[in-house]
């Protein structure tokens, strides 16, 4: 192994070991998706996340999306649906695995009644999902968790599976925890529809342009992507982002995501809790000094922010 390598296995040592150690302050659903972002995130892929668990008083998987990209609400709602063969699919293949981490190339899971979804994952560059969960002993069939990760032109190697078994008791311990403190909550804290929030032409806050930026900063694009897909120069497109952030009351770039998610300027947010998460950014940012958005002009404009992954509605699948 040359020193490259070395250096390379070692930060992905650190990162894990971050990440196991993070885990343990996760309460909140906001808490999980920000964990899966800034830790998990390091060392699998995260920007599509799609987590199930069993609700014994459903008596089925209840799955939950916390993606960072855009995707086709026909594709979304078959990833989280509650009918969904293509989730159903994937189970199958990983109990025929026999419950252990894997990558299911979109072949292993492609039926005439999937192929649409498949494709439009593939236009978006995911051609493999890294797959891995936790289910009673000796019954790989009785899952408890399940959670499929991926990101765009990402190839699942060696790394990521080992990665993923390594980090898949904690994402189980982690998310079921977040489950229940939700649930001692009560059901005010139960997650609002997009049916009953405000839509964007209720918030008329930012221009047609502004909101084709906005999700372009959502798919964390720098300003020189920015401004190369839009066809403006990159100082332009920086003018555009820190516009919208004042207008947003933002500091930074997850902020604005998040807010924009919250006022429902993207498909595919969930208002409460992306209000949420926006709270916990700022209160953050702010312990830790972060400069407001007027300050940061003279950033690196080409530097994007991470982005902030947004959590659907809570849907169901059946058995």
């Amino acid at each position: 192994m040359n020193s490259a390598s070395a250096a390379g296995g070692l930060l992905k040592s650190d990162a894990l070991l971050r990440a196991i150690e993070g885990a343990a302050e996760v309460r909140r659903r906001h808490q999980f998706f920000n964990w899966l972002l800034s830790k998990v995130g390091l060392f699998l892929p995260d920007q599509l996340a799609i987590c199930g668990a069993w609700s014994p008083s459903h008596r089925t998987l209840v799955f939950d999306q916390f993606n960072s990209i855009l995707l086709p609400e026909a594709t979304l709602a078959e990833l989280t649906g509650r009918t969904s063969v293509l989730l159903q699919r994937v189970v199958d293949e990983w109990v025929r695995r026999e419950g252990s981490v894997c990558c299911l190339p979109l072949a292993a899971i492609d039926s005439d009644m999937t192929r649409p979804y498949l494709e439009q994952l593939s236009a978006l560059g995911i051609h493999q999902l890294l797959v891995h969960g936790v289910s009673r002993p000796q019954r790989a069939d009785a899952i408890e968790t399940l959670f499929m990760f991926a990101s765009r032109d990402v190839a699942i190697d060696e790394g990521h599976l080992h990665a993923m078994a390594l980090i898949g008791p904690h994402l189980h311990l982690t998310y079921r925890r977040m489950l229940n403190f939700e649930f001692s909550l009560g059901p005010q804290f139960s997650i609002r529809t997009s049916a009953q929030a405000p839509g964007p032409a209720e918030t008329g806050l930012l221009t047609k342009r502004e909101l084709q930026i906005l999700a372009l900063v959502r798919d964390g694009l720098s300003n020189a992507r920015i401004g190369a897909q839009l066809g403006i120069s990159p100082l332009t497109a920086k003018n555009h982002v820190q516009g919208l952030l004042r207008k947003l009351g933002a500091s930074n770039r997850a902020q604005a995501v998040a807010r924009g998610l919250a006022l429902e300027m993207m498909p595919g947010a969930d208002v409460q809790a992306a209000n949420v998460a926006l709270q916990a950014s700022k209160t953050l940012h702010e312990s830790s000094g972060a400069l407001p958005a007027e300050q940061r002009a003279t950033q690196d404009p080409n530097k994007p922010d991470l982005p902030a992954p947004p959590v659907s509605r809570q849907t169901r699948r059946s058995s």
